[in-house]
């Protein structure tokens, strides 16, 4: 039977009032309804003269509007890729070409016309082109067509090569990105090829399977093919669609993201990795309710699901995105509850009470550890933040917690960058002996305690209480927290299949927490990937965001350097605006005024609760909160929620905004006093923790930076943050 099946980009214009009409929409919606009740070829197709790819029909809408329709050689699918008036149809369809990309074997628009009516100028002669190196037949062997290859020529700097790559198809985008970036040839044709692979004995480790590019139908059953086309059955499909809660994630997934998230099996933890905004954790989403589907069809029928992050605003997140996805049935499968909560609900079971934790690093360091250090008389050779520090690193910073003097001597204090003699680790001892009797005679823990108690508590058990754990934001967890994931699934020295699946990027880590999942009885090796592929921000500001993320390499959480060399994004947008005020106010004023204007714009189309204001802390947003209400704006201040009611712009730090996402994102006070905190940063004595500092420090940035969709700006009075790429 016909089936016509609509493109990704056709649906984005089908929720576009602007680009086709709601009554047009109706009509288009018709046309699945009418290939499946037809017996032939679904609906009348026309053929247009003057066509460049054999495959290009369109059928009518109405006496005006006409759909693009792709038809394969064989096969009862069909392509509806486009809706556009007569005349624009028929120069569209002169100019698009259909091609089986020869990597991944899905089938690519490639959009002739709108490539080259983007395209920049033609460069003075003997300028250097950005792609210069990457000869025509490099081009050809990543999908590029030969029609596109004359303006891929013209790009000579990153703003015009983001401007174009969000009109490639998604793979071609991607390798053109990674290439640039100074990747070999076979290191992108690796990444690229290995994505489809979801059977790890369908492939051998030295051949990729061949495509066949003439192939049309094979190609439309491929992952590649799926992630940017839909096939709507029925009613309900099409009432969901246009449903306001309607989002793509739900439909559509990436190659790497489907390759990971439905794979059958795992013969141990897997790990994704990714920059902010290229889909970790709906991923995450996809592979829990996978999970859950698998337990409640043929699976043991008490199989659980615990699907863990960082923070309880993170988890409330999780849980609404989940219930979209997942049936009654499959939810009650999956527990999400943040890290932290976990671990004391465990110990709170054993022990029959509720420990209160204790988060707070101020009130540790001056309440407990600076008068411990003062009753050891070693006030005059370390400060109580490194105490702090030490305790949290090293003690319980391991693949177990310390518990003797004799291992605390011995231990090697990797990432300690102060040096401790035999004699002085034994005076530490001691002060952490008491700091244990003083958290135990006050009937409190810290939070990283009640997690070292929860894991020992879990590896006691001959059971353990789920069968799957998923973790999101992994590149904040401490070692211990580490230990309470790992445990509620397994023993250390045991690997199961699916028992850990792990998504982070260590680009965004805005704790101090740094671990190697190996050393931790997490071996990743061979089950690890990285997603290159922005969704959420524009070129413009994920080029931005990566700016002022560089510094120190970072650790792809197994050891191992990992970049943002070859990210890029989906889709482009205005360029980021840096803005100087004389004064605070000043400031305040100009970012309520701007706001105003967002808001009055018909073109934009904004909400209130679609725009976030972020600030290093939260008495940075007081003067702008106190501006908008001037403009009879209201305001939301975060909590452990990440998103606002609606009509309320949104206030929040750094930290707090970190899962959120809003078509127009505000930083401000973007100075040098308040980026870097001063007091957050350790002394220059300990150059090692002040270096990680700064690097948590751009982290918070590039985090705040990367919740903006469409729109960024940053505003700074007197001297900008030394972390603002550029800052002069």
């Amino acid at each position: 039977m016909p089936t016509l099946v609509l493109a990704r980009d056709l649906i984005d214009d089908l929720n576009n009032a602007k680009k086709i009409d709601p009554s047009i929409r109706d009509k288009v919606l018709a046309l699945p309804g009418k290939f499946a009740e037809a017996t032939h070829t679904g609906a009348h197709l026309e053929k247009i003269t003057a066509a460049a790819d054999p495959h290009v029909r369109t059928v009518r809408v109405d006496k005006y509007w006409r759909g693009i329709v792709f038809r394969p050689d064989n096969g009862d699918t069909f392509v509806l890729t486009r809706v556009l008036g007569e005349e624009d149809a028929n120069a569209y369809a002169a100019k698009v070409r259909f091609t089986v990309n020869p990597l991944n074997g899905a089938i690519e628009i490639t959009d002739v016309n709108r490539i080259e009516a983007e395209a920049p100028a033609e460069a003075a002669s003997g300028e250097a082109g950005l792609l210069d190196d990457i000869d025509d037949d490099t081009l050809a062997l990543i999908g590029v067509t030969q029609a596109a290859i004359p303006v891929l020529r013209r790009i000579h700097t990153w703003t015009e090569l983001d401007a174009l790559t969000g009109m490639l198809p998604p793979t071609q985008g991607g390798a053109l990105q990674m290439l640039a970036a100074g990747r070999s040839v076979d290191d992108v044709l690796e990444e690229l090829t290995q994505p489809e692979v979801t059977d790890e004995s369908a492939v051998s480790e030295d051949k990729t399977p061949e495509i066949d590019t003439a192939d049309f139908a094979a190609a439309m059953e491929r992952p590649g093919t799926k992630a940017e086309f839909v096939i709507l059955d029925n009613d309900a499909d099409l009432d969901a669609v246009f449903d306001d809660d309607f989002a793509l994630w739900k439909v559509f997934l990436h190659p790497t993201q489907e390759a990971y998230a439905h794979k059958p099996t795992f013969n141990g933890p897997a790990k994704l990795t990714g920059a902010a905004g290229t889909g970790k954790t709906i991923a995450a989403i996809h592979r829990a309710q996978y999970l859950a589907h698998q337990a409640t069809t043929d699976g043991d029928p008490t199989d659980r699901i615990l699907f863990t992050t960082f923070t309880t605003a993170l988890a409330d997140g999780l849980t609404h995105l989940l219930a979209q996805i997942c049936t009654p049935e499959e939810l009650r499968r999956i527990d999400v509850i943040n890290i932290d909560k976990y671990a004391a609900d465990v110990v709170a079971e054993q022990r029959g009470r509720r420990v209160q934790p204790i988060f707070d690093v101020d009130r540790l360091v001056e309440d407990h550890w600076r008068p411990l250090l003062e009753d050891a008389g070693l006030q005059d050779d370390f400060t109580a933040r490194f105490i702090h520090d030490e305790f949290n690193d090293v003690i319980l910073g391991g693949p177990t917690a310390i518990t003797t003097k004799r291992d605390y001597l011995t231990v090697a204090r990797t990432g300690r960058g102060v040096r401790l003699s035999r004699s002085q680790r034994s005076q530490l001892w001691s002060v952490f002996e008491g700091f244990t009797k003083r958290m135990d005679d006050l009937g409190a823990l810290t939070h990283l305690q009640i997690a070292d108690a929860a894991a020992s508590i879990l590896d006691a058990r001959f059971v353990r209480p789920y069968r799957h754990v998923i973790v999101d934001e992994a590149q904040d967890f401490h070692a211990a927290q580490w230990r309470v994931a790992r445990a509620a699934v397994r023993p250390a020295d045991e690997q199961l299949a699916n028992d850990l699946f792990i998504v982070g990027d260590a680009h965004q880590r805005i704790y101090d927490n740094r671990v190697v999942l190996s050393h931790l009885g997490i071996e990743t090796r061979g089950r690890s990937r990285r997603l290159r592929l922005n969704y959420r921000t524009s070129h413009q500001i994920h080029r931005w965001a990566i700016a002022a993320r560089s510094g120190a390499p970072v650790d792809d959480l197994d050891g191992q350097t990992e970049t943002l060399d070859g990210s890029h994004s989906a889709f482009s947008g205005p360029a980021p605006e840096i803005h100087q005020h004389v004064t605070a106010r000043a400031e305040a004023d100009a970012i309520a005024a701007d706001i105003v204007r967002w808001l009055t714009d018909p073109d934009l189309n904004l909400k209130p609760q679609e725009i976030a204001v972020v600030a290093r802390t939260s008495f940075s947003l007081t003067r702008v909160e106190d501006a908008l209400a001037e403009q009879v704006i209201k305001t939301h201040r975060l909590g452990r929620e990440i998103t606002a009611p609606d009509g309320h712009v949104v206030l929040s730090t750094m930290h707090r905004v970190k899962g959120g996402e809003y078509r127009a994102v505000v930083l401000t006070d973007i100075t040098k006093d308040q980026l870097p905190l001063p007091k957050a940063i350790a002394p220059k004595e300990d150059k090692e923790r002040r270096d990680q500092d700064m690097e948590r420090e751009r982290s918070l940035l590039y985090v705040a930076a990367s919740r903006a969709r469409e729109l960024l700006a940053i505003h700074y009075s007197g001297t900008p943050s030394p972390l603002l790429p550029n800052a002069v």
